[in-house]
């Protein structure tokens, strides 16, 4: 009975729907700490990453801050292959993978 309780409120809950323009993609990742990252990434017409923008997060802290920090670098390098920043391991891996999941779009 509980399962089907949850299950029920679940299935009730608004999904968020998030707008794309031209060369834009949604990636999500739910590895974090905090709940599901979102992110949006802007490629140009060459498909190299011009911004990515974060739509969703829970991180807090050191994760909030390496978020910040991994951004820049991933844009400058064009990749989500990046190094990690230490303390915020979950976070980082959390925005890889979004990251990586908008890439896999192009």
């Amino acid at each position: 009975m509980i399962f089907g309780k949850i299950a029920g409120l679940n299935a009730a809950r608004v999904k968020e729907t998030y707008m794309v323009g031209v060369n834009q993609y949604l990636g999500r990742s739910n590895a974090g700490v905090g709940n599901e990252v979102v992110v949006r990434i802007t490629v140009d017409d060459d498909k190299k990453l011009k911004d990515i923008e974060i739509l969703k997060q829970s991180e807090t802290g050191i994760g909030a801050q390496a978020i910040e920090s991994m951004l820049k670098e991933m844009i400058s390098k064009n990749t989500y292959e990046v190094d990690s920043i230490s303390g915020a391991s979950a976070t980082s891996r959390a925005l890889k993978e979004a990251v990586k999941d908008a890439m896999s779009k192009i």
